[in-house]
């Protein structure tokens, strides 16, 4: 679909300060929207002071996200059925706040599943991996990226990228394990089931997809995240981008760059990485978006905050996340031209991708945003209780729930790899087992075994090992002590 004309007029309409508003990401959409006193949602104080600021947004995140960062649980966050009322109530509110009607970009996590009340878990890529069945995994995330899409969100960010070279990374388990060939196909198999073939399915039932992170953060010296990678050019391109020049392949539709510098370049501030290798080399033709507080971190380096927007548009970001350094590029492309292009750069990829998701009011062709929120097409308060878009939403919620559960459970079974057998004491028999012993920490936690980026699980809705055991093998008696077991207890 032809994008430049109403990108382009946008660009010619917008003022310098609407521009910078586009490209900023500064809130943390958990603290944007709240519940009504009189039931329902509003936004807050401080989402409205944003609008007010920007005369829009460019990108929201996290309106959904569920867990001990956010404080968000069962008890007071956004509960499956209501997450396309507040979507709806957002999209009108944003387009509401500036003359062009233009919608914000919704970006929630995804590493494995939705990370949401409610979300679909997948097994972690570490587990994923060990199944070798892209075709299974792109399957999945076509469950998982309906789910989103039917909640209103676009962007999925989403773990492929990073190797896992150093097992004491604490992000081990966003890998797809150490091998790049295998890295690779999986992270193909991601951008194609979450925005189908040639990105056909994104604003028709999909979600464009955010790779992260770019690149080389598995190095990390000290397996810390965030440290240093000290490689060489040759390690870079053979091991940490083949999974990038997949995705690009493949069409990803956004890339984040990550925390850590390679030799001492930061990546947000890496311009031979960002813009000679994936856009100039590869053809990228998306987003780039900094990691969270990634350009802000850039102000060690410069010096200056506003010298670090600068350093990282220049480098090819061009959305940042929650840094207060891009909302500076206002003032820098005021006073110098060539910021001033780097800023349209930018804002024409965002602007883009608003296109082709549905958000640009003069887009009626796109069968999204338009057709969900009335106030892109009529610039009027819509309310979001009780229309079609809200009611259809939570039925394709319904659905691309179950699908992808089972899908899940799919990729779970695949991950089991039983590397050796002696004496083919596998499978055990149950009514051979009279006694067994759990033990270790984690034998009664059930989110300890989920991975990273799990939300809260609904009550009663999963049992730790302990349960699992006993339920499978109800005439054995099992012994659960607490740390270390004692030779009492093994005996």
């Amino acid at each position: 679909m032809p994008t430049a004309e109403p990108v382009e007029r946008l660009l010619a309409e917008l003022s310098p300060r609407e521009k910078v508003g586009q490209l900023n990401q500064r809130l943390y959409g958990w603290q944007a929207v709240e519940r009504a006193p009189r039931g329902g949602f509003r936004l807050t104080d401080l989402a409205r002071a944003e609008l007010d600021r920007w005369g829009g947004l460019g990108a929201l995140y996290g309106v959904f996200r569920a867990d001990a960062w956010s404080g968000r649980t069962w008890a007071d966050g956004i509960r499956p059925e209501e997450r396309a009322e507040v979507a709806a109530l957002v999209q009108d509110e944003v387009a509401r706040a500036g003359d062009h009607r233009i919608g914000v970009l919704l970006s929630e996590e995804a590493p494995h599943g939705h990370q949401a009340l409610g979300g679909t878990l997948l097994p972690t890529n570490l587990a994923v991996a060990a199944g070798w069945d892209p075709d299974l995994l792109a399957e999945a995330a076509t469950a998982v990226a309906a789910e989103l899409a039917a909640s209103g969100v676009h962007l999925a960010l989403v773990s492929a990228l990073d190797l896992l070279r150093d097992p004491r990374w604490g992000r081990a388990e966003e890998c797809f394990g150490e091998d790049p060939l295998l890295a690779a196909e999986l992270t193909r198999a991601l951008v194609i089931g979450m925005q189908g073939a040639d990105r056909g399915a994104v604003g028709r039932g999909g979600v464009a997809i955010v790779l992260k992170h770019l690149a080389a953060q598995g190095e990390a010296v000290g397996g810390r995240n965030g440290q240093s990678a000290v490689i060489g050019p040759r390690d870079l391109r053979e091991l940490h981008l083949p999974a990038a020049r997949a995705a690009v392949e493949a069409g990803a539709l956004g890339f984040m760059a990550a925390y850590n510098d390679i030799d001492g370049v930061p990546c947000c501030a890496n311009r031979d990485l960002l813009t000679g290798f994936l856009r100039d080399e590869c053809g990228f033709d998306g987003i780039v978006m900094a990691d969270g507080l990634a350009v802000d971190r850039l102000t060690a380096m410069t010096g200056d905050p506003a010298e670090s927007a600068v350093a990282a548009l220049e480098a090819g970001v061009d959305l940042s996340l929650w840094d207060e350094s891009f909302a500076l590029l206002e003032e820098a492309a005021l006073a110098d031209p060539r910021v001033a292009e780097l800023v349209d750069a930018a804002c024409r990829r965002v602007l883009t991708l608003k296109h082709r998701t549905g958000l640009l009011a003069d887009n009626p062709a796109m069968v999204t945003a338009h057709d969900d929120f009335p106030a892109l097409r009529h610039g009027s308060p819509a309310r979001h209780d009780d229309s079609p878009a809200v009611g259809g939403g939570r039925e394709r919620l319904s659905l691309a729930a179950r699908t992808a559960d089972g899908l899940s459970r799919r990729l779970a079974r695949q991950s089991l790899v039983l590397l050796h057998n002696a004496g083919d004491l596998l499978p055990l028999e149950p009514r051979s087992l009279a006694k067994v012993v759990l033990a270790g920490p984690n034998a009664r936690d059930v989110t300890a075994l989920l991975g990273d980026y799990v939300p809260p699980l609904p009550p009663g809705s999963a049992g730790g090992l302990d349960l699992a055991l006993r339920q499978a093998l109800p005439d054995a008696e099992l012994v659960c002590p607490q740390g270390v077991p004692t030779a009492a207890d093994l005996s």
